[in-house]
């Protein structure tokens, strides 16, 4: 019995190659029997010199032209009904119909669809139309079997043993050039037309997703950037931005802390990576419907912030080790979070005997496992009163810059200040300086602090604080 996945191959390219023979010579003989100038004035030439009738030749186009006809009648609408019934294009969900039933009102927009160029009263209008999309299909093909190649995607399996790559290219770059030998311009309409399509579905949510070749060549060119982003690669200071890991628990109402997500969103100028993380606390064998859940919660909270970046949740039994395993393996390589973000222990101090030093015990710790990650460190205080995306603030953003921290802390403010909640505010910089001899020091600090403004194309006000007859204690600040 023969075989289908051999057999078809070799008798598709038998008939391609036959047609194609017998078109080829049916060209050369007509051009060796008739000028060039009557085949372009007489397209039925060949009716003229048929036997033993020009009848057939007539009686053969009709009958053709019906059997393609009625093919297209029946197969074209089941095409359009089954890409509605897809969802892939939403307009034309009216025209979905259920299985077993006959696509009715397919039927009848392929009916108008059809009818309409015929109305201009010559079909020579709309053919080289058909003939371009026709041919962008075909380099469609061609381009997705090439991509599928190169990128050696294992899904990508032919069975046709003689198929190499530089075929599909050649086919492609082929289709185009015919394209534009047929018409130039009629071929930059469908191909924008058809781009018009492919961003229409993008944007629209296409309801279906089978793997198609774009796709896998974006995962491929991510991992190959990824692999040349390796952590021993060096970063410098100017290609630096805050990749943010935003960590935060699960209490009986939700996250605790949920404006830690607000903070991070207006951060987003930074163009850098957000990762949130939610604990909840729990059995990871048991609690598996929770984490789903948890996860749908955390993602609807950054949706409602605008934050963009990826979430995890994470179910643990003690949130202490989840945090410092977070902090240590979150991230891929170079795209590993730099910055974390926490928010203040509200409340601890009002707190009773030992779940006061619980928690400030705990605080601590997490702190200390950031820093012995070498991250940088955001702890955001009065959450409840930070100003939401609807807000518009009007003041200072006041840093106080005790330790040079070579730049975080101005960088931080600036990013806050290109967003549209406080880009009616404007920086306030105060260098606090101690242990200085004169007002020629202070002077000389204050410059310093103004050319690496300058530096870092940063403005800010700035203004010296002396506190060299100050001392900090556990009481506040005393006069010596």
């Amino acid at each position: 019995m023969a075989d289908p996945s051999k057999s078809i191959p070799f008798g598709t390219l038998g008939a391609i190659a036959t047609t194609t023979t017998i078109y080829l010579l049916t060209i050369w003989l007509m051009g060796s029997v008739f000028s060039n100038d009557i085949m372009k004035e007489d397209k039925l030439i060949v009716a003229s010199v048929a036997w033993p009738h020009s009848m057939l030749v007539t009686v053969g186009i009709v009958l053709s032209s019906v059997g393609a006809g009625m093919q297209s009648l029946t197969g074209a609408p089941r095409l359009l009904a089954a890409i509605a019934n897809d969802g892939v294009v939403p307009f034309l969900k009216p025209f979905a119909s259920a299985s077993g039933e006959e696509p009715i009102r397919a039927v009848w927009a392929t009916y108008v669809i059809a009818s309409l160029p015929c109305l201009a009263g010559n079909l020579d209008f709309i053919t080289p139309f058909i003939t371009m999309f026709f041919l962008l299909t075909y380099a469609s093909i061609n381009l997705s079997c090439f991509i599928l190649a190169i990128m050696k995607a294992p899904g990508f399996r032919p069975t046709w043993k003689y198929f190499h790559w530089s075929t599909s290219l050649l086919g492609f770059l082929w289709c185009i050039v015919l394209m534009m030998v047929i018409s130039w311009y009629i071929s930059i309409i469908c191909i924008f037309f058809a781009l018009f399509i492919i961003i229409y579905i993008k944007t629209n949510g296409a309801s279906k997703d089978w793997g198609d070749a774009l796709t896998g060549l974006r995962f491929q060119q991510a991992r190959d950037v990824l692999l040349e982003l390796r952590r021993d690669n060096v970063y410098h200071a100017k290609n630096w931005r805050p990749q943010i890991l935003i960590i935060d628990e699960f209490g009986p109402s939700g996250l605790e802390n949920p404006k830690l997500l607000t903070v991070a969103a207006q951060l987003k100028k930074g163009r850098g990576l957000s990762i949130v993380v939610g604990l909840e606390r729990g059995d990871p064998r048991q609690d598996a419907k929770r984490l789903v859940d948890a996860e749908d919660e955390l993602a609807l909270c950054m949706a409602k912030e605008g934050l963009l970046g990826f979430h995890r949740v994470a179910i643990c039994d003690n949130p202490n080790h989840a945090f410092y395993d977070t902090v240590q393996l979150c991230g891929l390589g170079a795209l590993s979070p730099n910055t974390v973000m926490v928010g203040w222990p509200e409340g601890w101090k009002s707190m009773m005997g030992d779940e006061m030093f619980f928690i400030a015990e705990t605080f601590a710790d997490r702190l200390k496992c950031v820093v012995a990650a070498r991250k940088a460190l955001v702890v955001v205080k009065g959450l409840d009163n930070f100003p939401g995306k609807s807000d518009h603030i009007v003041g200072n953003l006041d840093v106080w810059w005790v330790v040079h921290d070579g730049g975080l802390l101005l960088l931080l403010p600036h990013l806050l200040s290109l967003h549209r909640v406080w880009r009616g505010s404007k920086i306030r910089l105060f260098c606090v300086a101690h242990q200085i001899s004169s007002m020629n020091d202070l002077r000389d600090i204050e410059r310093k602090a103004k050319v690496f403004l300058e530096k870092v194309r940063i403005t800010a006000e700035v203004e010296t604080i002396d506190l060299s007859d100050v001392q900090i204690t556990e009481k506040g600040l005393t006069s010596l």
